[in-house]
């Protein structure tokens, strides 16, 4: 699995996620309370993944109840980690690559 370009942005107050070729792609909304966290990871690509991880992650800096988004972000790393050869930067992989293509917008 290579983990994909996704880029954040905030558009009127809302944070939306952008595929590197543009494609908005939804953020998975914070699991209900008794679902299971193996099947929710399972159920989305890469791309919402990684979307999902940034945005857990600002919320686990900004928000007030940060340790249940802590608690999300470390669980879609581990599953990342553990489904693919390519890591996280930081990862205790050493020899782990991680693939990001930049976001050039339409001219």
């Amino acid at each position: 699995m290579i983990i994909p370009a996704v880029e954040l942005r905030e558009e009127n107050g809302t944070i939306r996620a952008y595929h590197a070729d543009g494609r908005e792609i939804p953020i998975p909304s914070y699991p209900k309370s008794g679902t299971n966290t193996s099947e929710w990871l399972r159920g989305l690509s890469p791309a919402a993944l990684e979307a999902a991880r940034m945005y857990y992650m600002d919320k686990w800096t900004w928000d007030e109840d940060s340790e249940k988004y802590r608690f999300l972000v470390d669980l879609i790393v581990s599953y990342v980690r553990s489904h693919s050869s390519v890591g996280y930067q930081g990862s205790s992989e050493s020899d782990s690559a991680i693939f990001y293509c930049p976001y050039i917008p339409p001219i």
